[in-house]
């Protein structure tokens, strides 16, 4: 899976995943739990570029990495990591 958007907030983080099937949204606080707040099936689009014009109508630009981070769990941990190298 690929960490491919991340925010930082004062009590954690949002983000989006990219996985096999599906673009998730996720939140993660500081104290470490991980919410899976939306998944949006990849079949529903082209290809990444798509999903991304479509859910930047919602979401800047900005929020999204120039590219994506391979990660083997989704933790508190790792995004602290992504956070510190790319934001």
């Amino acid at each position: 899976m690929k960490v491919i958007a991340l925010k930082s907030y004062r009590t954690g983080y949002l983000g989006f995943l990219e996985e096999p099937g599906h673009y998730v949204f996720f939140s993660c606080a500081r104290h470490g739990a991980i919410k899976r707040v939306k998944s949006y099936d990849k079949t529903d689009f082209f290809n990444l570029d798509h999903f991304l014009s479509v859910i930047t109508k919602f979401v800047p630009r900005r929020f999204f990495l120039e590219e994506g981070v391979e990660i083997g769990t989704l933790s508190a941990r790792e995004l602290d990591q992504i956070s510190k190298e790319k934001l």
